[in-house]
């Protein structure tokens, strides 16, 4: 949604309206006149409270109730997940309703401050600034677990996952990158038809229990479906009644069907059009799971079933009856996204039409009264400014170590005996940052932890070096091992 980069206007402020520290000086100060919208037929929760509750949300409604009444949409100044909405066009006022254009699905942030009222004079009237420019960015990269473009050069068989997780892809017996198709970004990948695809290998950022969107856009070249199915993605097993992941192929009446839990199969309802783009999508959503084609439904279903992370996701390739048995795709598949812990649609959409973004953006960032009180402008609390962590994770040191979750970390190096490297996938500008780090066990040892060392001399733009010591004074490997790191 368009967003209005501010322009500098002077502000009447009644002498009874209350900011926040000094108007001298360099410092940006908020208003305090803010509320929160309390949960109406949109099913809420509480009463009046400050801005950045969290509502949950009843399908079917988009009705907000508001802790004091207004008399029109532009006395508000409202956003949804850090995202400024419009008046009247994306929402209307009605005393203390406000009644969305669109729906938003359950975890969407909405933020509410009252400018000026009828009644009161407490409120300022910004009725002259203008918010111009748009956001950028994707609100929910953080959440996104694998990312592929396709994009490189003509035959190239190295894929990137452009996630924060930067994941291994493999190309298995030719899967290529091609200039011939592309949805975006002049490449995708090809498939043959005959053996090849591309895997991601298991990883514990695969345990899907809740909410979820699997979607990507194909370009199906094969000649006919009537000598069998044409696998689209899967994973690397049939085991279904332990929780498969979403396996998508194509009937043969051309037409997409969606095989999940317990090896039970929806046939779509859309014939497939072959060499012409297509974007699909599987999403799981309060235990329903819907999957789309060019944004329309194909079905929906009761799906509550946990998927293990115990198995390699593929790509062109959709094994069924046993892992023997393959169904391959033959075209190109562009901007595969797999996104945890968040149902992107929940409703007929309409797809994309840009490559999907690697970063959080500018999306999230908040709106300041300047330190003259002569405008809004747009705050520093985006995604990657210097009061969120720019890099973290959470790793096991016993064993193999294995990396539970991260972000900005590639990888961990086991030095020695409680000794690692934090690998970091984006480096810093400058070795002067903080990093602190917590380490333990589950169960009980003889010579439990006694002390961290953190950096040192192996401290760089790159990596920084973590030792465990025990009370023996002795290195141990902790089995929950955290690090997190600061900087500008």
């Amino acid at each position: 949604m368009p967003l209005t980069r501010i322009t500098s206007q002077l502000i009447s402020i009644p002498s009874n309206y209350p900011l926040t520290g000094s108007l001298n000086g360099t410092a940006s100060y908020a208003t305090t006149a803010s509320f929160a919208m309390n949960g109406g037929s949109g099913g809420g929760g509480g009463t009046t409270s400050l801005t950045g509750i969290t509502f949950p949300y009843v399908s079917g409604s988009n009705v907000y109730t508001l802790s004091q009444s207004a008399v029109a949409a532009n006395d508000l100044l409202l956003s949804v997940n850090g995202v400024v909405q419009t008046p009247t066009t994306d929402y209307t006022v009605s005393a203390s309703s406000v009644t969305f254009t669109d729906s938003y699905p359950s975890g969407s942030s909405v933020n509410v401050r009252y400018l000026v009222t009828a009644t009161s004079s407490s409120f300022v009237d910004l009725a002259n600034i203008v918010l111009t420019g748009t956001t950028t960015g994707d609100a929910y990269y953080p959440q996104v677990a694998a990312l592929l473009h396709f994009d490189g050069t003509n035959g190239s068989t190295t894929i990137t996952d452009n996630s924060k997780n930067n994941l291994a892809v493999t190309s298995v017996n030719g899967a290529a990158i091609s200039t011939a198709q592309s949805k975006f970004g002049g490449a995708s990948g090809l498939f043959d038809g005959t053996n090849d695809y591309v895997s991601i290998p298991a990883n514990s950022i695969f345990q899907f229990d809740g909410d979820f969107t699997v979607e990507c856009w194909f370009y199906c070249t094969a000649a006919s479906f009537s000598s069998g199915t044409i696998g689209l993605f899967g994973r690397n097993t049939y085991a279904f009644n332990n929780g498969g992941f979403p396996r998508v192929a194509f009937s043969s009446a051309s037409k997409l069907y969606l095989t999940y839990a317990a090896n039970t199969t929806m046939v779509g309802t859309t014939t497939v059009t072959l060499n012409t783009w297509h974007h699909i999508a599987v999403v799981r959503y309060s235990g329903t799971i819907t999957y789309y084609l060019d944004g329309v439904s194909q079905g929906t279903a009761t799906y509550n079933t946990s998927i293990p992370a115990t198995y390699d996701i593929l790509i062109g390739d959709s094994p069924w009856s046993s892992i023997e048995t393959h169904d391959y795709f033959q075209g190109y598949i562009d901007e595969f996204r797999i996104t945890n812990g968040y149902a992107r649609y929940t409703g007929n959409f309409t797809p994309s039409t840009t490559a999907f973004s690697n970063t959080g953006g500018d999306v999230g960032k908040a709106l300041v009264v300047n330190s003259t009180a002569t405008g809004v402008s747009i705050g520093t609390a985006g995604y990657f400014s210097s009061q969120l962590a720019k890099a973290w994770v959470n790793f096991n040191g016993t064993g193999t170590v294995a990396i539970r979750d991260s972000y900005n970390v590639s990888s961990i190096t086991d030095i020695a005996t409680g000794e690692y490297y934090v690998n970091y996938s984006t480096a810093f500008s400058n070795a002067n940052y903080c990093a602190v780090a917590t380490a333990g066990r589950s169960t009980a040892i003889a010579n439990p932890l006694a002390w961290l060392y953190i950096g040192g001399s192996s401290k760089s733009t790159t990596r920084l070096q973590v030792e465990a010591i025990n009370t023996s004074n002795a290195y141990m490997d902790p089995e929950d091992y955290n690090v997190l790191v600061f900087s500008n």
